[in-house]
């Protein structure tokens, strides 16, 4: 509520992010997204980029949100920050091997969007990767297109062209935005 009191201050600046619990409830998540929304707050919804011992986010379970986060205009956004802190215990460095992770952690929740066809299910659903970087970029879109195209290795383990009607890489031109700061 605070958020979207002050995006109504500047609404030609701020749009405001919703914070929804989407890995538990659904049905609570889809009534806070809408309740956000109906507040002000229309820069989408923050996602988290680990789900822990939830589905991940390929499920079918997740479809209510997606569905009214398409009709809404609202992207979905994974920003920078979680890896798994708890595996690295009080290893000198760990914070470098954190540093390196949490950009891994922030972009795979894409990746499994991108291959398994969430994108093609809802095809106006828009996604916003930030404070990732971008590096990993182009070799992700250069792996899966070669995974759905061209190499006899992968397409007989990964089966794009059963779910995927388009190139990964069009999936990420069409629906995906990276904020690289």
């Amino acid at each position: 509520r605070w958020a979207a009191e002050l995006c109504q201050d500047s609404p030609e600046r701020r749009a405001g992010l919703i914070v929804a619990p989407i890995l538990g409830d659904m049905d609570g998540a889809v009534a806070e997204i809408e309740r956000a929304y109906a507040g002000g707050l229309t820069g989408g919804i923050t996602m988290p980029p680990r789900w822990g011992e939830y589905e991940s986010y390929p499920s079918q379970k997740y479809d209510a949100v997606w569905a009214r986060c398409e009709e809404m205009s609202l992207p979905v956004h994974c920003h920078s920050g979680p890896a798994p802190q708890e595996e690295y215990g009080e290893v000198p460095g760990w914070m470098s091997v954190y540093g390196y992770e949490t950009i891994f952690y922030t972009a795979r929740p894409l990746w499994f969007m991108l291959l398994t066809g969430v994108f093609e299910r809802f095809p106006g659903l828009k996604m916003a990767i930030t404070e990732a970087g971008c590096f990993w970029a182009s070799d992700l879109l250069w792996r899966a297109d070669m995974m759905a195209t061209r190499e006899h290795g992968m397409r007989k383990m990964v089966n794009t062209r059963g779910i995927l009607t388009m190139l990964p890489s069009e999936y990420f031109d069409r629906n995906v935005k990276i904020g690289a700061s």
